[in-house]
């Protein structure tokens, strides 16, 4: 016994005494490493910034972390196509210093400029826009505005983009969708390199989302159709819709054990946003207001009809954002309001006051605290956000 003591001791070292009879106390969440956590700010709104050109935010892209980018800052995108580098220091009283530039006039006029036709890569060097007459889309320097190369692939006008977010910022997947109905995945790098193209879609390709944990390729169309491919380019399956007559409750899209592939004809119009998170959630916007959440095998977990949220009979929904835990979705829409909804039910939880104009697009700083809306007025409004408020484990030291 001695002995068995002894070598314990000198492979793992002793034990110390008081947790033979004291047990070792409960582990609690990460969220407590954060020392500021439950001391949050009074106001809500923290800042409003406006744009000289008073053109509508229509794109806004947050890397706020200085411990991985060596110059954080916000990059927005008007509707009249400028690139703006808003610098990112949270120590600064006055005014961040901002850098303007001209993404071309040669633009598809047909298009209504919205947040799919751009990217940024995980890095702020570089913005990705689509929506040129040539077919092609570009890469653009931040902080110069420099054109970097324009990619071509596609035979129609390019309408939306997403990439990947990889940890790594010179290596992602980039997915490109456009108006000859098919969606192309491209490798991020020094090089942008053609690595397939997905098929399926009858209409014209109005989202799309990509995750490389997953592997999969999430895309929708202006049909109403919603696809999914893996990134070697399968087709796995048809995402189900939901017809305003049926119940809001899981449904399997199986037929005889095999996946239906066969085209299901929407009854909510075109789809304006698709999202996934790497905990497995699909969510897809059809129409102006319609929400359905989905899993990964295509099952309808929730579906909702989120006019109900607004005053308006003409409400819809213009932007749509995941937390980066995946338990709360933030959407904002054409009154002007930002509410957050708990995922798996699609329930809202709060909402931030009114801005005087609609929004048209929405970012989270990388420590998300921070909400950063774009409006139509050509304004920045950031708010201060706490997703802790509503977590289970916090709930006694918030109400106190």
């Amino acid at each position: 016994m001695i002995k068995a003591v002894e070598d314990q001791i000198q492979s793992f070292g002793q034990t110390p005494a008081q947790l033979l009879h004291t047990p070792h106390p409960h582990r609690n969440s990460a969220l407590h490493l954060n020392p500021l956590m439950f001391s949050p700010l009074r106001e809500e709104v923290c800042m409003v910034h406006k744009f000289y050109s008073n053109s509508p935010v229509v794109f806004l892209a947050a890397y706020t972390a200085p411990s991985t980018i060596p110059q954080p800052g916000v990059v927005s995108v008007t509707a009249n196509r400028t690139l703006v580098l808003s610098r990112w220091n949270c120590a600064a009283a006055g005014n961040s210093t901002t850098s303007l530039h001209i993404l071309g006039d040669d633009f598809d006029q047909s298009l209504i400029t919205c947040s799919n036709q751009f990217t940024c890569p995980g890095d702020n060097r570089a913005l990705i826009a689509c929506g040129y007459d040539d077919w092609s889309f570009r890469v653009f320097a931040v902080d110069t505005g420099r054109l970097i190369q324009a990619v071509f692939g596609h035979y129609g006008i390019v309408t939306c983009l997403a990439h990947s977010g990889s940890q790594s910022a010179n290596y992602c997947y980039l997915a490109s969708g456009s108006g000859d109905c098919t969606v192309k995945l491209w490798i991020y790098n020094t090089r942008r390199m053609l690595v397939l193209g997905n098929h399926g879609h009858e209409a014209e390709v109005t989202a799309v989302s990509i995750s490389s944990e997953l592997g999969l390729v999430l895309s929708g169309s202006k049909g109403g159709t919603c696809l999914l491919h893996n990134t070697r380019g399968t087709l796995l399956r048809q995402l189900s819709t939901v017809n305003p007559t049926d119940n809001l409750h899981p449904v399997d899209v199986s037929v005889n054990g095999e996946q239906d592939l066969r085209p299901v004809t929407s009854m909510f119009g075109p789809v304006h946003f698709v999202l996934y998170h790497r905990e497995g959630y699909l969510v897809t916007q059809q129409g102006p207001t319609q929400l359905t959440l989905s899993t990964l095998n295509g099952k309808i977990i929730h579906s909702s009809d989120l006019r109900r949220l607004a005053a308006t009979s003409t409400y819809r929904i213009t932007a749509v954002l995941f937390s980066a835990c995946g338990r709360y979705l933030l959407i904002a829409g054409s009154d002007g309001v930002v509410w957050v909804l708990r995922c798996h039910n699609l329930a809202p939880v709060h909402d931030f006051p009114r801005c005087d104009a609609p929004v048209r697009s929405l970012a989270l700083s990388s420590d998300q605290h921070y909400v950063l809306v774009g409006l139509e007025t050509g304004s920045l409004v950031v708010f201060y956000i706490d997703f802790g408020h509503w977590h289970h484990e916090f709930q006694e030291r918030y109400a106190a």
